[in-house]
């Protein structure tokens, strides 16, 4: 934890400073598990040479087993993967453009198979993937020298009736 006085929604905010090996993800995972789900959460990217930013993970059955979309400054876009025995591979990107230094809301909804991912309110990721398709942990993910503040995580289930579109 650390202070960061411009977080919009307190100043102790959960800040990954790890300096880790080019390819190496920094995961922190949350104990509870959840299957259907809304996941939320304030990010700003503070510096990194090698990458920048970082994501929610879901569905995690470990740490080299998940689902993850993250935000990078440093590509300027937001993408969704899947993390399968450690080897990650890109479902959807999008190319946005936002201020950097700015905080940014990145939201998370996926029923079933069908994951959507927003970035300051906008969804930019629409797809579906069925390899994680038992409940799993939630998380932050950062990058290899990422220094990312998160702020605000939140998360809620998905009833089976909202699953339906009931």
């Amino acid at each position: 934890m650390t202070h960061d006085t411009a977080a919009p929604h307190s100043t102790r905010v959960l800040a990954q400073v790890a300096t880790s090996a080019d390819d190496a993800f920094n995961v922190v995972l949350v104990a509870s598990r959840h299957l259907d789900l809304d996941v939320f959460v304030r990010l700003r990217s503070v510096s990194g040479r090698v990458d920048q930013g970082g994501g929610i993970v879901w569905r995690a059955q470990d740490a080299r087993n998940y689902y993850i979309a993250r935000y990078n400054p440093l590509e300027d876009n937001f993408r969704v993967y899947k993390v399968a025995n450690g080897q990650r591979v890109m479902l959807k990107s999008a190319t946005l453009h936002v201020d950097h230094s700015a905080w940014h809301t990145l939201r998370i909804t996926m029923r079933g198979d069908h994951i959507e991912g927003y970035l300051n309110g906008t969804k930019y990721l629409d797809v579906r993937d069925a390899t994680f398709s038992h409940a799993g942990q939630i998380g932050l993910w950062t990058k290899a020298d990422a220094w990312t503040n998160f702020d605000d995580l939140r998360v809620s289930m998905v009833s089976s009736a909202e699953r339906r579109g009931e």
